[in-house]
């Protein structure tokens, strides 16, 4: 698989954000140039893919469709792509080293349940506690 990076990118005069995927060689031809525009954060390719067969990246939010509970991806200290289970009120303390979370898990483990439904920098408002009834 070819290594590729996802760019989020604010418009310097609207403030709109939009992203774009580009391969390290695209990248490093010179060839990328958007005026106007400036980057928010470059996110990482897991190599993975949903269950709808979309490209996983770090920051990415996915949701279990049986369960409804929302996920962050993330890349731990040791460079494995986990996922981070996005605490509600349902959760009571955490069981693993990232205190953000409430719950982490390896993403190859997983991966094939999930299904992408956002970001953290294109839908922020993901991220706040998440309740099962509103999904």
């Amino acid at each position: 698989m070819e290594n590729n990076f996802k760019y989020i990118y604010q418009h310097e005069e609207t403030g709109r954000l939009t992203s774009q995927v580009y391969s390290l060689e695209r990248i490093e031809s010179s060839s990328v140039k958007i005026d106007r525009w400036y980057i928010i954060k470059r996110l990482k390719s897991t190599e993975q893919r949903d269950v709808n067969d979309y490209e996983i990246y770090n920051y990415d939010i996915l949701k279990n469709p049986f369960i409804g509970d929302l996920w962050e991806v993330y890349q731990d200290v040791s460079g494995k792509w986990c996922v981070g289970l996005i605490p509600n009120s349902s959760w009571i303390g955490h069981d693993c080293e990232y205190p953000q979370y409430a719950h982490t898990e390896d993403l190859t483990d997983v991966i094939d349940k999930f299904e992408l439904v956002g970001n953290h920098y294109e839908t922020p408002e993901m991220l706040e506690p998440y309740k099962g009834e509103q999904g």
